[in-house]
């Protein structure tokens, strides 16, 4: 079988060989970093490779393919799913990259997967990841959509104990990978754990969340102004940093990318910015113990990132979630909003004041019937006081029906066809759901139960997905093995 491999960088790139001599995967296109290269094409005698970075500075060679454009035919097949792919794009500034701009940077990255695909020999793509940036994102709806490829990636998602993971083929609904099992009576010690921690008011963090944490700097904007005076001092204003984000008006080119100099100012702001929404919205919480319990708990999540932008489509705008509750509640119910911590977070994903900015804070903290609550209350004690709990991917949509809280979910997450979630995708659904619920619905814990079970199973313990971790050379080893052979058994899974 021939196969496009997309970011299997670094150890990772060991996982090729292995699928290739246990399975006769033949690597035929490689899309990475510059590192894997000159490896790519000693080890597989082939020049079929591009650059993720440079896909991304929109630098498209076809020094080795006929460039084959799509046309109108093609674009109408990925259809609205180009609106999310629109959002995966860079910009310091909303209003330096204008649509038409967008749709021309993502015709010529269309073009280049069109020209691949209808050049080179491919039976099967595989990512890494999720497929949720510019370049992957888009590869993958070329491949679904306009070629009918079969695909696999690597979800990200860390269940349990944290090492959980399956192999998915469509991000369309993330669940999917996870209910083959839901109707048999299984037994998994650690979801038991899982469900005994949640009852217990022990809050379950992913191994994933706690490394980020651990980013956390509280001397952030500090260090950003020593890194600051040295990049004066050796005069890296003068030098690109390469970095894909869109500077100013200039085309996205590694030649128009912003200076290091630039980039630290840059990202300098944002870590003002966020103490500065911080602050405000600490200002603006009130205790949970002075409200009363007739409230909807909406679970802000942190934005912009896949889970809760790319993959949840129109409901990527808070506003549209919280106009259509606000349509559907009793006048006497009030919307209790809790942002994720993470948004206020000092560390290098510090992009969300671009995405919360002034003008989003404003809109919340004066929008009618809602009351907001600190982003480090505990969340156990806002579920359980709560009508209903609503999110668009959050953990605690999960959390809550274990604890016998009913959910509406406005989004994509492997939870949602969980006994107790109420997936929403119209004014009809949503005013159904809150009805049921008012009228007693509660989650049957058996049901989700069983549920998880089915999640534990459908996955392989024991793989670590996540560069922060130092592995020895003997546990990388068993780790890309691990990884290798899940894929293939998903394969025979989903396509035999």
């Amino acid at each position: 079988m021939k196969v496009l491999y997309y970011g299997f960088v670094r150890e990772k790139f060991e996982i090729l060989q292995i699928l290739k001599k246990k399975y006769n995967w033949e690597p035929n296109f490689f899309v990475g970093n510059s590192t894997e290269k000159e490896r790519f094409k000693s080890d597989y005698l082939s020049e079929n490779f591009a650059e993720i970075h440079k896909l991304r500075l929109a630098d498209f060679n076809y020094s080795k393919i006929k460039k084959i454009p799509i046309g109108q035919y093609e674009f109408d097949l990925v259809g609205s799913k180009i609106i999310p792919l629109i959002l995966t794009l860079k910009e310091i500034s909303k209003y330096t990259f204008p649509t038409r701009e967008k749709l021309s940077f993502f015709r010529e990255m269309f073009n280049f997967w069109n020209s691949i695909l209808k050049t080179v020999k491919i039976d099967c793509i595989v990512f890494y990841t999720w497929p949720h940036t510019a370049t992957c994102y888009s590869l993958y709806l070329i491949a679904k959509y306009i070629f009918k490829k079969k695909i696999l990636f690597i979800d990200v998602i860390e269940h349990f104990d944290n090492f959980y993971h399956t192999v998915g083929y469509q991000i369309e609904d993330l669940s999917t990978h996870y209910t083959k099992y839901i109707e048999e009576d299984l037994h998994n010690e650690d979801v038991d754990k899982y469900i005994s921690n949640i009852m217990t008011n022990k809050k379950y963090k992913r191994s994933d969340h706690i490394r980020w944490k651990k980013n956390h700097q509280k001397i952030y904007a500090l260090k950003l102004i020593f890194s600051l005076l040295k990049s004066i001092l050796k005069l890296s204003f003068l030098r690109n940093s390469g970095m894909d984000w869109k500077n100013g008006k200039k085309e996205i080119r590694f030649s128009n990318s912003m200076s290091d100099t630039k980039y630290l100012i840059f990202k300098l702001k944002m870590s003002l910015l966020t103490t500065y929404y911080s602050i405000l919205y600490k200002n603006k919480s009130k205790k949970p113990s002075n409200l009363e319990n007739n409230h909807i708990l909406f679970a802000a999540q942190y934005q912009p990132e896949a889970a809760s932008t790319t993959f949840v489509g129109y409901y990527q705008d808070t506003f549209a979630i919280l106009d259509m509750l606000s349509s559907c509640k009793s006048d006497k119910t009030r919307i209790l909003y809790k942002e994720h911590p993470d948004t206020f977070m000092q560390s290098k994903h510090f992009n969300t004041p671009l995405y919360k900015d002034k003008s989003y804070w404003d809109k919340i903290f004066n929008y009618k019937d809602l009351d907001i609550i600190s982003a480090d209350s505990n969340i156990y004690e806002a579920i359980d006081n709560s009508l209903i709990v609503v999110t668009t991917s959050s953990t605690t949509a999960i959390e809550s029906v274990v604890r016998g809280k009913p959910v509406l979910l406005f989004g994509n997450a492997w939870y949602s066809k969980c006994d107790g979630i109420f997936k929403i995708s119209n004014y009809e659904e949503c005013i159904n759901a809150i009805t049921k619920i008012k009228n007693g619905f509660k989650p049957d814990q058996h049901k989700v139960k069983r549920y998880l079970n089915s999640v534990a199973k459908s996955c392989t313990k024991g793989i670590i997905h996540d560069k922060f971790f130092h592995l020895e050379k003997d546990q990388i080893q068993i780790n890309n093995l691990k990884i290798a052979d899940l894929i293939h058994k998903k394969y025979d899974e989903y396509y035999n």
